[in-house]
C-alpha cells in the first residue's frame, strides 16, 4: 500500500514542472515515502529516486526524507542490505536534492541526536 502511494504521488508529479508542485504534493510525497521506510520498503524508495525521470521531483521533495531515512538507517543493523540502501538512498539525496535544505534535514538530525544522547 505506501509503496502504491508513494509511486501514485510521483506518477502524478512526473507531468508537472517542479513550479507547480503545490504544498499539497509535498505533503503526500512525504508521508508516503516515510510509511515506506517505515516498513522497510527501502529498496522500493532507492528504485524510485535512481529513476532519472524522478530527478526533478527528488530535486525539490527528496530533502522531506532526511529524517526518515536517517532513523530507517539508525534502526538497522550495520551492514545489512536494509542499511546499505539506506545509505544508498543518502547519497542519491546528496546528489539531487537542494543543497540548502538537505544541508538543514540533515543538521536537524544531528541536533536531534545529539538531544539523545543528552538525555541518555
Amino acid at each position: 500500500m505506501a509503496v502504491e502511494e508513494l509511486h501514485a504521488i510521483i506518477q502524478r508529479c512526473q507531468s508537472l514542472q517542479e513550479d507547480d508542485f503545490r504544498e499539497e504534493d509535498f505533503n503526500l510525497f512525504q508521508i508516503a515515502g516515510q510509511k515506506c521506510l517505515d516498513e522497510g520498503y527501502t529498496a522500493e524508495v532507492l528504485e524510485e529516486i535512481q529513476d532519472p525521470e524522478n530527478k526533478i521531483i527528488f530535486r525539490s521533495m527528496g530533502w522531506n526524507l532526511v529524517k526518515p531515512v536517517v532513523r530507517c538507517f539508525r534502526c538497522q543493523q550495520k551492514d545489512s542490505e536494509k542499511s546499505k540502501e539506506c545509505l544508498q538512498i543518502i547519497d542519491a539525496m546528496v546528489q539531487l536534492c537542494k543543497p540548502k535544505e538537505l544541508l538543514l534535514g540533515l543538521l536537524e538530525q544531528i541536533e536531534e541526536s545529539r538531544g539523545e544522547i543528552g538525555r541518555a
